[in-house]
Order: structure tokens, then sequence, then C-alpha cells
């Protein structure tokens, strides 16, 4: 018997081995973050400048006979006449402190091999919804419409067969008042209005944070039969239950019913 690896590695049943709680398990790698104070200092220099702006001349009173030294003024040797001005300034310097991390692979080490592939899945931390919760709550459903790829689910596989693409509440509507147009017509309809609405809501669990290997498994099924166009109620009756057992909560390893 082997003995169960921290990683989930090892024995015959990892899915009824018992893993330490306080181990988080990842796939198909993981990421980590670490942190290190650094200080960092920066030499400031301030060189002020002065500009001369163009001159702004005024008359001051008329024009006079006397002399500019008969009026109080000195005669300049140079023809010109120097002053000084000074002005206090406040100088904000506004600095950014910014670093850069360079990541060296250090040392790798070997571990048991096994014949075949034996790390656990990333376990799902969401929970699912039934398909009356995303028909009542039309905020959630909009947030999670929104938030998917180009902001739509596409039942089916692009416009192929039977599918059809979901991209804003409108056609949420059109799915829930099982008004689907691309849907085949005849005997059996209700069993392909209650896979779209599975479907969609399946989809809007996995957006959710909600998802497993069935749901995917299944969502995956949903969409190829639904682009091939073919009329099977039995196939599409299957489908849609194995949908509506994940989205109650009761798949087998699948992330449980919200309270």
């Amino acid at each position: 018997m082997n003995e169960q690896k921290p990683c989930g590695c090892g024995g015959n049943n990892i899915a009824n081995s018992a893993l330490d709680p306080f181990e988080e398990v990842l796939a198909p790698g993981c990421d980590r973050t670490v942190s290190k104070e650094v200080c960092v200092e920066a030499d400031v220099t301030i060189r002020p400048t002065v500009d001369a702006r163009t001159p702004i001349v005024n008359c001051v009173g008329g024009p006079s006979l006397l002399s500019c030294r008969a009026q109080g003024f000195i005669p300049s040797d140079t023809g010109t006449c120097t002053f000084s001005v000074s002005q206090v300034l406040c100088v904000n310097v506004p600095i950014h402190f910014d670093a850069e991390a360079r990541v060296v692979r250090g040392t790798v080490a070997c571990g048991t091999t096994f014949p075949e592939g034996n790390c656990q899945d990333e376990p799902s931390t969401g929970c699912t919804f039934s398909q009356g919760r995303f028909r009542t709550d039309e905020e959630l459903t909009a947030e999670l419409l929104a938030s998917a790829p180009g902001g739509q689910i596409v039942l089916g596989i692009d416009a192929l067969g039977f599918s059809f693409t979901v991209a804003s509440m409108a056609e949420v509507d059109t799915v829930y008042n099982n008004e689907v147009p691309t849907r085949p017509m005849g005997p059996g309809l209700a069993a392909y209005n209650n896979l779209y609405i599975q479907l969609l809501a399946a989809n809007l669990n996995v957006l959710n944070n909600a998802t497993c290997p069935f749901a995917e498994t299944a969502i995956a099924a949903a969409n190829a039969f639904l682009a091939s166009g073919v009329v099977s109620n039995d196939t599409a009756s299957t489908l849609g239950t194995a949908l509506d057992t994940f989205n109650n909560g009761n798949a087998a390893g699948c992330p449980e019913h919200c309270e």
C-alpha cells in the first residue's frame, strides 16, 4: 500500500484518502507570493531656474523737461540698470518608488515516480445555484453573463446545429420562456427546452466559480450535441438531467448547492 503524499500523490484512491486540511493542492501548478521589506534611498538635487519674460512697460506720469538727475535718478555709466529681486520657492518633488524582482531556479529534487497521473485537481471554492435562482435573480445573472468571455454564453458551438448564443438579459429570458428560435420543432420539444435552461444555468455556475470535472464533461457533451443538429429527445433528456444534477449540488465530487 502506497503512502499518501502531502501533494495528493500516492495511494490507490486519492478521493477517499485523508489530506492534510492545511495543505492546499493545486493543479497543474501553483503560484505563491513571497515578500521582503526593502529600504530604498533617493538623492534629490534641485537646481533653481530663472527666466526673463517679456517686459511690460508703462509710462509714469507725463513727459518732463527736467533731467533724470534733477528728478532724483542716478545716471548709469553702462547704460543699463541692474538690480536684484529674490523669491522664496516651495518645491514639491513627486518620487515614485518601485522594484523589480528576478527569480532564478534553485535546487530541483526528484521524488517518487508513479505509473499514472495521480495528482488531485484543484478543488472548487464555489457552490451551485439551481436554474430557478438565475431566473429570478436578474442582477446576479447579468453580472455573471457580463463576466463571460466576450460577454456571452454559447449554448452549443458557434452557430452550428441547434446552438444559441446568449449575450443579453433579453436572450436569457428567451431561454427561460422556452422560445429559443434554433431549437428543433416537433414531439419532445420539452426535453430541448429543459436542456437549454440547464445548460445556461450550468455555465453561470461555472462563471460563479462552482465547477468540477463532472460539470465540465456534461457541459461539453451538451454543447457538442446541440451543435451536431441531431434530433434525439432521449439524449436531450439525459443531458438535461445530468446538468440539473450538477446545478442542484447533487453530482458526486462537485460543489454542493448554496444554502
